[in-house]
């Protein structure tokens, strides 16, 4: 076959080839310009991260030394040998670290640490002064003194928490990265606020403050502010803690809550009543260890921090190289068609576009209106092809749709609206063993339309049927949580399956929902409530030990039987500990 124009589809190709060379060749560059800016993104987010690391070791060192020449300013006998060799040895980590941080931010552009520098030169003229002072008795030292020391410390540690802050907001930064960072910031203002507790504890052993309600004001203000960064840090730890952090906020738990905290109410008490008080040093050595637990605690997130940043140095390296390959690749890519071109396509070319023709008309020669070349006819194949697989793709769409509405059928109670138990059924299972996991509580709600059959047979089944909408509806309303389940269990049952909801909690919901009922005001001549109402059984189990699913069902539906028992349109609890080998839930109290 000798087609007009067909001599130009060799040259054609060789310069179509040389434009998708070209073609391919700019997104390659333009990914490769993309990954230097992700790899001088990474080297910088290394080097803030290497600053950070400095930044902690003052955190961690000056923290101690401002708490404990606090204490001993404030102490009316001169500092002893035990105290001022401590404050020496945290004194000289902190010179450390401040000597590392300064170095490092003259290096690094963007942030800057002009604030920080000025709040230590700060601190270095009241140490001299400081250390003059502790050497002296009380009556001889100036009263202003302490109180300078610990709004010149408190400067400090609030321009480090910043700078920390400022740190990991590094340009190119992802999310993991940020929210660790974000992690570490609330554990180094988690510590400074427990040693400013601890040291106010600290001066009531010491004899320099008195237990009444202007120091009891001040500490519960530190301890409010504690306990929020406390459950900041363990909701930000599911998020981006890794395992090591995980063992370390466990160890930080045990020794401030359960060995710091209990000595320092030993001591308040002791200081409010006038009775005997531990001695400052066992409780400085209790302070010291849950202190330090917490500074491990902040190692380990900083570990974390420092893993991220290897990877993401890693992963932009890898990706640099990746751009230099794929740029050399697209150059050979270009010489290496064009040969092939010139050699091998035109002639394959022309043999498809002889067998198109032959599979549309067999025996027929081709007759192409317009440019007659090969080009056009396989332009014309591909158009048939189109058509046949958008007809497939909207097919295809059609099914699939089919098929998620027949998905959705199947989950859904057909008179409601509601889950029926098929989905109830799986949705159980899934939060069962989310709870088990987690050790949250689960919480199940059996629901039952009081005197239906006389409804029904007062009023016939249709009516019926639109109680039960009505009813449904209502329940729905309060499955307000994207976990919360509001399901059909059949019949005139429904069930409400609420996870992560204590018991204390769950009851009250379980009130709402009657109460919800009640108020749709629908009239029931053959109720003694004169209208439809509900009767519901509430039962909350922490999955533990052999203990399933079924058993929360059961719970809750022995608690309905009671509840219509006791008269109907009233909730009733399924008893603490009912399921074997799971301790009794503490009512009123949300898991730690």
């Amino acid at each position: 076959m000798n087609l007009p124009g067909s001599r130009s589809v060799r040259g054609t190709l060789m310069v179509l080839i040389v434009l998708l060379g070209v073609t391919a060749l700019a997104p390659a560059v333009l990914d490769l310009r993309r990954s230097l800016e992700d790899l001088r993104g990474a080297a910088l987010m290394e080097q803030r991260n290497q600053v950070a690391a400095a930044c902690l070791q003052v955190v961690n060192d000056f923290a101690f030394e401002r708490g404990r020449t606090a204490v001993a300013l404030f102490g009316a006998d001169k500092a002893s040998e035990e105290t001022l060799a401590f404050i020496r040895e945290r004194r000289a980590g902190a010179e450390r670290g401040m000597e590392r941080l300064s170095a490092a931010l003259d290096g690094l552009s963007g942030v800057s640490g002009a604030e920080t520098l000025r709040a230590w030169d700060a601190v270095l003229v009241l140490r001299a002064e400081s250390d003059a002072a502790m050497a002296l008795p009380f009556s001889a030292r100036d009263p202003s003194l302490a109180g300078r020391w610990l709004l010149t410390a408190a400067d400090l540690l609030a321009h480090l928490e910043f700078l920390l802050a400022e740190l990991g907001r590094a340009p190119g930064a992802d999310g993991l990265y940020e929210r660790v960072c974000a992690l570490r910031v609330a554990v180094v203002q988690f510590r400074n606020v427990v040693g400013r507790e601890s040291m106010m504890v600290a001066s009531v052993t010491a004899g320099v403050e008195k237990v009444d309600e202007a120091f009891m004001n001040r500490l519960l203000l530190l301890r409010g502010r504690s306990a929020q960064l406390w459950e900041q840090i363990r909701q930000e730890a599911l998020l981006s803690g890794g395992a090591g952090f995980s063992t370390a906020l466990e160890n930080t738990r045990r020794a401030f809550f359960e060995g710091l905290r209990p000595l320092q109410e030993s001591i308040l008490l002791g200081g409010a009543h006038g009775t005997e008080l531990p001695p400052p040093a066992a409780y400085t050595k209790e302070s010291v260890r849950a202190l330090d637990s917490i500074i491990t605690s902040l190692d380990t997130v900083s570990e974390d921090a420092d893993r991220v940043v290897r990877h993401n140095l890693a992963t932009a390296r890898r990706t640099a190289a990746g751009g230099l390959v794929g740029i050399l690749a697209a150059a050979v890519l270009v010489a290496v068609s064009a040969r092939v071109i010139a050699r091998r396509i035109t002639r394959p070319l022309r043999d498809i576009v002889e067998r198109i023709d032959r599979l549309r008309d067999p025996g027929a020669s081709l007759q192409l209106s317009g440019v007659r070349d090969e080009f056009t006819t396989v332009r014309h194949a591909l158009d048939l092809l189109d058509h046949m697989l958008a007809a497939r793709e909207r097919d295809a769409r059609a099914l699939q749709e089919a098929n998620r509405r027949l998905a959705e059928l199947a989950e859904t109670d057909e008179l409601t609206g509601l889950a029926n138990r098929r989905r109830l059924n799986a949705a159980l299972a899934a939060e069962w063993a989310r709870a088990r996991r987690d050790a949250r509580p689960l919480t199940l709600l059996m629901i039952d339309v009081d005197h239906f059959k006389r409804y029904n047979d007062a009023l016939g089944h249709q009516a019926g049927d639109e109680r039960l909408i009505d009813v449904g509806r209502a329940i729905r309303g309060l499955a307000r949580r994207p976990g919360d389940v509001a399901a059909r269990y059949g019949g005139e049952e429904y069930v409400l399956l609420l996870p992560d909801l204590p018991s204390s909690k769950a009851l009250a919901h379980a009130e709402e929902v009657r109460q919800a009922v009640e108020a749709l005001n629908l009239p029931h001549e053959g109720s003694p409530h004169a209208r439809v109402t509900v009767s519901i059984g509430m039962a909350t189990l922490t999955p533990c030990g052999e203990s399933r699913a079924e058993d929360l069902v059961r719970l809750a539906d022995d608690a309905l039987y009671e509840a219509k028992r006791l008269g109907r349109n009233r909730v009733e609890a399924a008893p603490a500990g009912a399921a074997a080998d799971c301790p009794p839930p503490v009512a009123g109290r949300d898991p730690a």
